[in-house]
C-alpha cells in the first residue's frame, strides 16, 4: 500500500495554491503605469524646465530664482493643504492633481511658443505644476 505525499501535508499546506502574479491584477497595472508616467513626467520637469528658464533668460540668477519658486508651494502650503487634503477621497486627490499638474505645465511649451518668451509668463506655470505636486504628495 503506497502512501501519496499529498496525505503527509498538513491541511495548511494540502489546501493552498501558488499565488497568482501581481501583474495579472488590473487595478495594480494601471495604478503602477499611472504612477510611472507621473514619476517620469516629474523627473523630465526638474531637470528640463532650469534649462529652458536658462535659455530664455541668458542669466543663471534669473533662471536661479525663477527655479527656487518651485520650492515656495512646498514652503507655503504643505501643513494646511496636508491637513485639508486628509479629509478627502485619496484616490480623486491623485487624480485631480496629476491631472492639475499636468495641464499647468503641459500649457508652458504652447505659451512659449506663441508669444514672447518672458520668464515670467514661465513662472505661473511651474508654482501651479509644484501646487498639484505638493498636493499629490500630500494624499
Amino acid at each position: 500500500m503506497s502512501v501519496r505525499q499529498e496525505d503527509h501535508l498538513d491541511g495548511a499546506e494540502a489546501g493552498t495554491r501558488r499565488p497568482s502574479s501581481i501583474w495579472r491584477n488590473h487595478d495594480f497595472v494601471l495604478l503602477w503605469s499611472g504612477q510611472l508616467v507621473s514619476s517620469v513626467g516629474t523627473q523630465v520637469s526638474l531637470l528640463a524646465f532650469p534649462l529652458l528658464l536658462l535659455a530664455v533668460t541668458h542669466s543663471p540668477a534669473e533662471t536661479g530664482l525663477l527655479s527656487g519658486l518651485r520650492t515656495l508651494p512646498y514652503i507655503l502650503l504643505t501643513l494646511p493643504v496636508g491637513a485639508w487634503v486628509d479629509r478627502w477621497d485619496r484616490k480623486k486627490v491623485m487624480i485631480y492633481s496629476d491631472i492639475g499638474r499636468a495641464v499647468a505645465l503641459g500649457s508652458i511649451p504652447p505659451g512659449h511658443w506663441a508669444g514672447p518668451s518672458e520668464p515670467g509668463a514661465t513662472g505661473p506655470g511651474l508654482a501651479a505644476g509644484g501646487n498639484a505636486l505638493h498636493l499629490l504628495q500630500r494624499g
